[in-house]
């Protein structure tokens, strides 16, 4: 489990450090405030192949062109540190370097305590294609750490609804769906042109997951994702996106089941209900377990305030207040 995170000229936050992450962390404040950029730092930094994190948190940016300059928050001047820390004193500390003029060629160092020091570099040529030289594999990386962003839509889909039925767990998915989905019976893989999509399936017939309603598709895109296979590290941006207060508070169920089953969660949120809905559904002996961080930004300096189990739901009011 990730402890720790310290964050240096990296998109928005010229320095800050997160201490006392926990197996359910929730980052919570304002637009601006640096949630997104420190999930892209987590993803980059605990990710086993850096280079292939860099790409990720690359495209998670979708309107911006020549993306990966914006990487760093300086690209001329410094270059970007992330360090993980692990509660038994071990890090990892990542380092990107632009080298080419053009700022869209990235130098990518990462080491693991004493291990050898691994070097990449990512190129993002004009014609959108990517060039990776040097190792893509970090065989001393963490466990899988993936980055779901909910409003950007999911095109692996199917590939995620195919683990599902490997572990056996799809229907469970399916029943986790069907309160707030009413007349929902499966989720089947069908295709059109050739090309695979995930559909909601009724008796009546079937729709793809894309127009079953926004909602809907998120909500059945996060449930797969969670159950389909264990994951190290999970980061969800926003997961309250496109909710009804009723699959709100199913989606809060779902989060907080998974502390105690091994798997570390890292959100982003602006929803103090999404907040409430966590602290009532966590049992009352893995509270100890829910961090939350107030995050905001100030001249590139990361500030927080830290919460940890009871006193989140203590602290309700106040926390409120600070996203208003």
């Amino acid at each position: 489990m990730i402890s720790s995170l310290e964050v240096r000229n990296f998109r928005g936050i010229r320095e800050g450090t997160l201490d006392g992450l926990a197996p359910l962390t929730v980052l919570l404040g304002p637009n601006g405030a640096g949630k997104s950029a420190l999930l892209e730092a987590l993803l980059i930094a605990t990710h086993p192949e850096p280079a292939e994190a860099i790409c990720r948190a690359v495209a998670h940016r979708r309107d911006l062109r020549r993306g990966a300059q914006w990487l760093l928050r300086r690209p001329e001047a410094k270059p970007a540190r992330l360090t993980v820390g692990w509660p038994d004193g071990g890090h990892r500390t990542t380092q990107l370097t632009l080298f080419d003029p053009d700022h869209q060629a990235i130098t990518v160092t990462s080491q693991r305590g004493p291990d050898p020091l691994v070097e990449t570099r990512v190129r993002f040529e004009v014609d959108g294609q990517v060039r990776i030289d040097g190792p893509t594999q970090d065989l001393v990386g963490p466990p899988a750490v993936t980055l779901v962003d909910l409003a950007a839509g999911r095109d692996d889909l199917p590939d995620v609804l195919s683990a599902l039925v490997r572990s056996g767990r799809k229907p469970a998915a399916v029943s986790f769906l069907q309160p707030l989905v009413p007349g929902i019976e499966d989720l089947v893989v069908l295709t059109e042109l050739g090309d695979p999509e995930l559909h909601a399936l009724y008796a009546w017939g079937s729709v793809p997951l894309a127009v079953a309603g926004d909602g809907v598709a998120a909500l059945a895109a996060l449930t797969c994702t969670v159950l389909a296979e264990p994951l190290g590290l999970l980061l969800i941006e926003e997961p309250e996106i496109h909710q009804h207060p009723r699959g709100l508070d199913r989606l809060a169920e779902l989060l907080a089941g998974l502390v105690g089953t091994g798997q570390q969660t890292v959100i982003a949120t602006h929803s103090i209900e999404l907040v409430d809905g966590l602290v009532q559904h966590l049992p009352a002996e893995l509270t100890t377990q829910l961090a939350l961080f107030t995050v905001r930004l100030s001249d590139g300096q990361l500030r927080h305030d830290r919460l940890a189990g009871e006193m989140v739901r203590f602290a309700r009011a106040e926390v409120g207040d600070d996203l208003r």
